[in-house]
């Protein structure tokens, strides 16, 4: 079988280039310098997704005490990173339900430090991820929400969902407020799921 042996190669316009000396590892690829050495390198993982953990609660849970903010029980996802300068792409789908005309919060906590607020919230205003109000007890709200977070560690990293209540008010997860023994009432599921995404 006959071969080409060369060093470089080169258009007649164009720059030579340079191979490598020696063959590169399994998988790697052939980079230039732009001006002309080629190498072997490995490719770059950077913006491709990791690993995706997902946590689904199906079952329902309310919360009445008022101004304190609170865990909502369940939603809450762990994830180890491969790597410090990967980020975790929060992202949630709640299905909720308060009293008529009451203020409900949400926001996302990583590590047992808010994240993914809002900072404009002065005096007596709350800083969250997103707000909503019940217009009737029968009156569910999908709220979907996402953070881009770097965690900057290779350790069991912890994020939860955490609501806050208006006085008077109870939030339901996963079901109407009213919740009446009636084909119309929803028994529903809410997630919570992070996605490493490669530096």
């Amino acid at each position: 079988m006959s071969k080409i042996i060369v060093d470089q190669i080169q258009k007649t316009s164009g720059t030579a280039l340079t191979w490598p000396a020696a063959d590169g590892d399994a998988d790697q690829v052939i980079k230039t310098d732009g001006s002309g050495a080629l190498s072997f390198v490995s490719q770059s993982g950077a913006g491709k997704m990791g690993q995706v953990v997902q946590t689904a609660v199906t079952t329902t849970t309310s919360y009445a005490v008022s101004t304190t903010w609170a865990d909502i029980a369940g939603m809450t996802v762990t994830i180890t990173p491969t790597a410090t300068s990967s980020k975790i792409l929060l992202m949630t789908d709640l299905t909720v339900c308060g009293a008529a005309t009451y203020t409900m919060h949400w926001r996302f906590d990583g590590g047992g430090t808010p994240i993914g607020i809002g900072t404009s919230a002065t005096g007596s205003r709350t800083n969250c991820t997103q707000s909503s109000q019940s217009q009737t007890t029968r009156t569910t709200h999908n709220m979907g929400m996402t953070f881009l977070h770097s965690p900057s560690t290779t350790s069991a990293f912890v994020y939860k969902l955490q609501w806050f209540n208006e006085t008077g008010n109870t939030i339901w997860l996963n079901r109407t407020n009213a919740d009446g023994d009636v084909s119309y009432s929803p028994g529903c599921m809410s997630t919570i799921t992070a996605i490493e995404v490669l530096a």
